[in-house]
């Protein structure tokens, strides 16, 4: 009965150790796979980076690093393939496939910046790509924004982030007020003030959004707003960056 007992008992052992090496190489494959899949996307091989990116989800479907990536990956695809007029149901299938990845990442992590933000990626991608659904895709990478920003109301970075994509909307007034919230979290911030003056310029031409130049000959309608950009450049040749031939050119002819 002892040899019996410990028989079973090197048997279930032995079964258990056979269990955690399995697991230790599924994740180690996962690990290798996903790792591989990332660094191919950040070198823009996105095609080369899919099929590792969904060996890593389908290897341990639970880790949601590794469904993040991939939705990144699939959105950047549709965007590739609506520029490249690959074909349209392609495009749209890895659409599709990004947004519920991505859905089921914020709806299992919904207080997760990092996910916040690698949303906006995504849908900021599909808009870019998909000019049809341009402007429900932009709504949502607005609100994941906003969402981000919640999580992290004093990253400098997501702030400057919902300025331009509020200007990029139609939003420009409320966009300039958010850069201007950048410029007191960072007050160093070379991009937000760069980005602030452009925004006075235009809503001094009365303009709506930040994508649509002024008109050759258009008046000026606000001529405070015009002065408040040229002050604003003027702050970063003075504080920031003296030696920014372009910004000088800028504010001399905004000045004549």
């Amino acid at each position: 009965a002892i040899a019996w007992l410990q028989w079973t008992a090197l048997i279930i052992t032995i079964i258990i150790a056979i269990n955690i090496l399995l697991n230790l190489f599924r994740y180690w494959y996962a690990d290798t796979a996903y790792a591989l899949g990332s660094s191919l996307n950040k070198s823009e091989a996105y095609q080369q980076a899919f099929p590792q990116l969904e060996n890593a989800v389908n290897t341990i479907p639970n880790e949601p690093v590794y469904k993040d990536e991939l939705a990144v990956n699939l959105a950047t695809l549709s965007q590739v393939f609506y520029i490249q007029k690959y074909t349209t149901s392609a495009a749209e299938l890895a659409a599709n496939q990004a947004i519920a990845i991505d859905n089921q990442v914020i709806k299992d992590h919904p207080n997760n910046v990092i996910f916040w933000k690698n949303r906006l990626r995504i849908f900021v991608s599909l808009a870019n790509g998909d000019e049809k659904n341009r402007t429900k895709y932009l709504k949502e990478a607005l609100r994941a924004l906003k969402k981000a920003q919640e999580l992290a109301p004093t990253d400098a970075r997501i702030s400057f982030n919902l300025g331009l994509l509020l200007g990029q909307t139609g939003n420009l007034r409320e966009g300039a007020l958010e850069l201007q919230k950048t410029i007191q979290l960072k007050p160093d911030y070379t991009d937000a003030y760069i980005s602030l003056g452009q925004f006075y310029n235009n809503l001094a031409f009365g303009l709506t959004t930040s994508t649509t130049p002024p008109a050759t000959g258009q008046k000026i309608q606000d001529p405070q707003m015009r002065q408040k950009a040229i002050n604003t450049y003027q702050y970063v040749l003075d504080h920031l960056t003296p030696n920014d031939k372009m910004l000088k050119k800028t504010i001399e002819k905004w000045k004549e």
